[in-house]
Parts: C-alpha cells; structure tokens; sequence
C-alpha cells in the first residue's frame, strides 16, 4: 500500500495488511506473508490474497485473523474491531502474584494516561472551537484511562485474599 491508497483502504483491512506483512518470523528470518504462512498453516498464495486490502472474495475468517494475531502477537485486527463497534479493548494483566510496588506501577502508569487525557482535552478547547479530530484524539485518550485504570484493578484483585 502506498500513501495514497491508506486514505481509501477500510481501516479493518489495513489493520490486517499491517498485522500480516509486519510479522517477521523469529526461527527464520522471513518477513510477511512468507513467515507467517507455514506459522498459521496456510498457503502463502492464500495468507496473501487474504491480507490484500484490494482482494475481493478472499478474507479471513475470525478464526483465521484469531490464529494471525495469536502468531504475531499484534492485536491492531483486535483493536480495529472493537473501535469499529464503539467498544475499547483492555489488555489482561500477566501477574502471577501482585505486590504492593506492582500495584503503585499501575496507578502512577494510569495516572500519567489521565494527565494526557488533560492535555489532549486543554488542546481542544484552546482555540474556542473543537473538531472532530480533538474529539476522536480525546476518546482515544479515554480509552487508553480506561485500560489502565482497569488494569490497576486488575492487579488489585491479584494481591486480594480469600474471604473467610
């Protein structure tokens, strides 16, 4: 895809482009298509039509696009997805036992988040006027709050102990 084209390409599917031509496969070196074909079993010929924007009758399917995302550990399909249905993905906490200085990580972490939300909000309303731009660069300000504040919760529930 060149510049041009990324003002016309759905953003699902340039999230699904992205995700499969950014993967380079860490046994071989191969970079795109031709690593990640034989990680998720598929043809390169197939994985290629599937990931091309243009591509009319070939897709993946949300098992196939689960199988990418899993292979490449890039969720930007995920993302796409939930932000075209309004909703916000949040990120699960890898924490096997929370300590109190993981707890403390997380609030300053989500703390700094709220403080770009400030700003981004400070932005908007600087010059009297507010546009659609500011408004989407706020939301995704939020969402980013939100995902934090909901993984301090998360690593709040690891450090909670069992009720009598």
């Amino acid at each position: 895809m060149n510049g041009n084209d990324d003002l016309l390409v759905d953003p699902l599917d340039r999230s699904i482009y992205e995700t499969v031509h950014g993967y380079v496969n860490p046994k071989t070196g191969k970079r795109g298509v031709l690593g990640l074909a034989p990680v998720v079993d598929m043809p390169a010929s197939t994985l290629q039509n599937k990931a091309n924007p243009s591509e009319q009758f070939a897709h993946l399917t949300v098992r196939e696009a689960r199988k990418v995302m899993l292979a490449t550990d890039d969720h930007r399909i995920l993302y796409q997805l939930a932000a075209d249905l309004g909703e916000a993905c949040v990120p699960l906490p890898t924490l096997e036992f929370a300590a109190d200085m993981d707890l403390l990580d997380s609030w300053a972490e989500w703390q700094a988040d709220v403080a770009k939300t400030i700003e981004a909000v400070r932005d908007a309303l600087a010059d009297k006027k507010v546009t659609l731009d500011e408004v989407a660069r706020v939301r995704m300000e939020l969402i980013a709050d939100f995902e934090k504040g909901l993984s301090m919760l998360d690593v709040l529930k690891g450090m909670a102990e069992p009720e009598a």
